[in-house]
């Protein structure tokens, strides 16, 4: 390589060598090629610096620009000492976006910073708006990399109109939550625009990439990332969650105890409780209308009470339906298994301004039983945990018990319905509780639940809360709140009734079929 051909960039730091992934999920968020990829993690996890590592990830993404038009550009020549040297150049231009220019400024631009520094390369700037950072660096395996930077913010315009003008290879998307709920799919239709179609090869070796990637810390609940990015991921997205800041393999900890020895401890100190879920512990926020119901719920996949998407019952065992009465009904399917896990596999809600009597939600049930579990419905495997209160008459003097059991018969000819013992809060509530809490005997979480159980989910993480006394700080309700999420749950909370966690642990997996069935209670024919 010829000295002066490169000489604005031999004296650029060297940055990617030195450069250290502050954990494995940044490290795969950095190395995910998924269209669209977020990481969400507490403060000090080092979200942004990745971030700003990626923007010169995604120029070695690209495939290289054909040599002549750009050396042509800088006037070396064919002829010219630098020529047969010269590298291949991969160009990217990546816009990070923020919901205002105050924040940007004050927190996303001085990480970034924190990365590259001031001198690197060339910044345009505008004291509280706009801001563009142009570099170019020199990679031992990638070659030159150009890379493009614009920092812009949506403030109060008008999401469609202000992409219009956007040619990038991708987008940044700091603070996702933040920004409005059609964000990232919008963004993505303004994404491989950049290089243009000059400065691409004819024949690349490989599909240069594109897309969004973003960071936040943990949303509250009921936003929309929350909602439909992460309980509803979609194809194409990747979510990378980072451990707690107190967990002992919580990310960039070496560095955040250069600044103080219990960092994230001292940070607590000062802060509120909802503040630590969110911002420390990593967690969705609930509501601060409420306390949530359960606290010991963790909403994943990975170490969490959330399964797969192929979770699916295990044969043989007995299922466990819980059923809540009422104009606003719910069902929850469930199985004890013989490996020691509590599975809640299926819910059936009764949507909002809707009603559903007796009847009609046992013939759900039934159908629903039919079409996802066959062999269980076929065989009567199965055992119904309803309400005690849904056998009082109603003025119809009938009861929701029965109606159910002449759905449920309607659909399936059998209907082995019982009462739970008891339809005490504190008695139900501390049966999912010590359920959450259980750990089997190898470690693993004893409550699983399948991730298309979104009512139950969103209850988990302060949906289903107990409300605060009005006029009374810190004093709150006896009852947890009869909202959307309460149903779903109490019908959780019957079935299990039926299962003691310590008997799920102390399991013989050898035993025969008919005494795996750990926790299932004998179920009662009814006769109509």
């Amino acid at each position: 390589m010829a000295k002066n051909a490169f000489a604005d960039y031999d004296d650029s730091p060297e940055l990617w060598r030195n450069w250290r992934h502050p954990g494995p999920k940044a490290k795969g968020w950095a190395l995910s090629k998924a269209p669209m990829h977020f990481i969400i993690g507490p403060v000090g996890s080092a979200k942004t610096s990745e971030g700003a590592m990626k923007c010169l990830d995604v120029a070695r993404r690209q495939n290289p620009t054909p040599r002549r038009r750009y050396w042509q550009e800088r006037f070396i020549k064919p002829g010219h000492p630098a020529w047969e040297n010269a590298h291949p150049v991969r160009m990217a231009r990546i816009a990070a976006i923020r919901m205002n220019y105050r924040r940007m400024w004050d927190t996303l631009i001085p990480s970034y910073y924190d990365v590259f520094g001031h001198q690197l390369g060339a910044w345009k700037t505008e004291a509280n708006g706009p801001a563009d950072h142009k570099y170019e660096i020199f990679d031992q395996r990638y070659g030159l990399l150009q890379v493009h930077v614009q920092f812009r913010s949506l403030g109060d315009q008008d999401l469609e109109s202000f992409i219009r003008g956007f040619q990038v290879t991708a987008f940044w998307l700091n603070e996702a939550d933040e920004l409005p709920p059609e964000s990232p799919g919008l963004f993505y239709q303004r994404t491989g625009r950049y290089p243009s179609p000059a400065d691409r090869p004819e024949n690349p070796d490989e599909e240069a990439w594109n897309g969004v990637f973003g960071d936040m810390n943990m949303p509250d609940e009921d936003n929309w990332f929350y909602v439909d990015y992460m309980q509803n991921t979609p194809d194409g997205c990747e979510i990378f969650i980072q451990p707690s800041g107190f967990d002992p393999n919580a990310e960039n900890l070496s560095n955040l105890l250069k600044i103080k020895p219990n960092y994230y401890r001292d940070k607590a100190k000062l802060m509120k409780p909802w503040e630590i879920r969110r911002f420390l512990e990593n967690k969705p926020g609930f509501s601060r209308s409420g306390s949530p119901v359960y606290d010991n719920f963790v909403d994943l996949q990975d170490g969490g009470h959330v399964g797969s998407e192929d979770m699916g019952p295990e044969p043989g065992a007995r299922l466990i339906i819980g059923v809540d009465q009422g104009l606003k009904s719910a069902v929850t399917i469930n199985q004890a298994t013989s490996t020691g896990h509590f599975l809640t596999l299926h819910e059936i809600v009764t949507e909002p301004d809707t009603v559903t009597g007796g009847k009609e939600q046992g013939e759900r049930t039934g159908r629903l039983l039919l079409a996802e579990y066959p062999k269980w419905a076929n065989s009567g495997n199965f055992v119904v945990i309803a309400d005690p209160a849904a056998k009082q008459r109603n003025s119809s003097k009938s009861s929701f018990y029965f109606d159910f059991c002449a759905g449920l018969i309607a659909v399936l000819n059998t209907a082995p319905v019982q009462l739970a013992p008891t339809n005490s809060v504190e008695a139900r509530v501390g049966a999912v509780r010590d359920l959450l809490a259980a750990n089997t005997r190898d470690g693993q979480r004893v409550y699983r639940i399948h991730p298309r159980c979104r009512y139950l989910r969103r209850g988990f993480v302060g949906g289903y809360k107990i409300e605060r006394v009005q006029g009374k700080p810190g004093q709150f309700k006896d009852q947890p709140a009869k909202n959307e999420y309460a149903d779903p749950h109490d019908a959780l909370q019957y079935a299990a009734l039926t299962v003691k966690p310590e008997k799920l642990k102390t399991v013989n997996p050898a035993a025969p079929a008919a005494q795996k069935r750990v926790g299932a209670v004998r179920s009662v024919q009814v006769t109509m």
